[in-house]
């Protein structure tokens, strides 16, 4: 679905112009520094956006038209490019009805990636994923190659549950989820994510944390999801320490990895700050003056 040549003919009153989208857009997404802020502010390439900024950008603009994900990639990427095509996006599509199946999301869904049970045959596709010269020494076989029957042998070991992180363009497999190392008297786990980049939309991986984060505090009493990040990744979820995310731990030189030692963070994400952070709905609907009875509830 493309944006009307003239989005802004027939707009309600109520939709707000270009100003006070920016405005928004500042106290959603970007609080850091609104002065940094136009409307050709490129999010990548101008504001440095890491995978978990640009998570938050696209569950924004989302909220704001539901119909973006079932447009093609190069769509989503326009209205992700620079805040002015996000607004001819959200212009051009809140001039339309909005049906109640745009505004129900599953809950295993994302924009640009899904979650869903394994397959037997997801196992060739995830073995070759996991011994990648760039995942091998980041899963659980630190640096190790097995064999193929190794892996299937050992594939549950230690798991609580996993998820296979489809792409939502195509629905083939690009990853796995996996909570492992659960304690249901301490109500904690921990979740390891090894998701391949896709070229076309950002923040696959991320996405992908989020969701089954958000499944695994649905369906089980969990206070507290941990992860073990190493330094060379500590980058794409750095707009979230301090806020979605918490850094409990750092294991000092604890990995070695091409040629050199690294640092070892425990990152932990709180039920409670994931369900004030997630969904974005409660407060884009507040900025932007559309009804709270469009949300989905939990």
């Amino acid at each position: 679905m493309a944006p009307s040549t003239d989005p802004i003919a027939e707009v309600p009153h109520q939709l707000i112009g270009l100003d006070e989208f920016i405005t928004a857009f500042a106290q959603q997404v970007y609080p850091e520094d609104i002065s940094r802020l136009s409307p050709d502010t490129h999010l990548i390439d101008d504001l440095g956006f890491d995978s978990l900024h640009m998570l938050v950008a696209m569950e924004w603009i989302e909220e704001l038209i539901p119909s973006i994900s079932v447009l093609p990639d190069s769509d989503i990427l326009s209205a992700l490019s620079t805040l002015r095509h996000a607004h001819n996006f959200y212009l051009a599509e809140s001039c339309a009805p909005v049906s109640d199946a745009d505004l129900k999301r599953d809950k295993s869904s994302g924009l640009v990636v899904s979650l869903r049970p394994v397959r037997p045959d997801d196992l060739p596709y995830l073995y070759e994923l996991v011994v990648r010269d760039e995942h091998a020494v980041r899963w659980r076989f630190q640096g190790a190659l097995p064999s193929y029957d190794e892996f299937v042998r050992s594939f549950s070991t230690s798991v609580f549950t996993q998820l296979v992180v489809t792409s939502k363009r195509d629905s083939h497999p690009i990853g796995i989820v996996v909570a492992h190392n659960a304690s249901l008297i301490n109500r904690t786990t921990y979740l390891s994510a090894l998701v391949s980049p896709q070229n076309a939309v950002p923040g696959p991986g991320a996405e992908a944390v989020r969701l089954f984060a958000d499944y695994l505090f649905r369906t089980w009493e969990f206070e507290k999801v941990c992860m073990e990040v190493p330094e060379f990744n500590i980058g794409q979820f750095q707009s979230g320490l301090g806020d979605i995310l918490d850094v409990e731990g750092c294991l000092k030189k604890h990995l070695y990895c091409d040629g050199r030692r690294w640092d070892q963070y425990i990152v932990t994400i709180h039920r409670s700050r994931f369900r004030d952070r997630w969904p974005l709905s409660s407060r884009i609907h507040t900025h932007l003056g559309r009804s709270s009875s469009t949300q989905e509830g939990d």
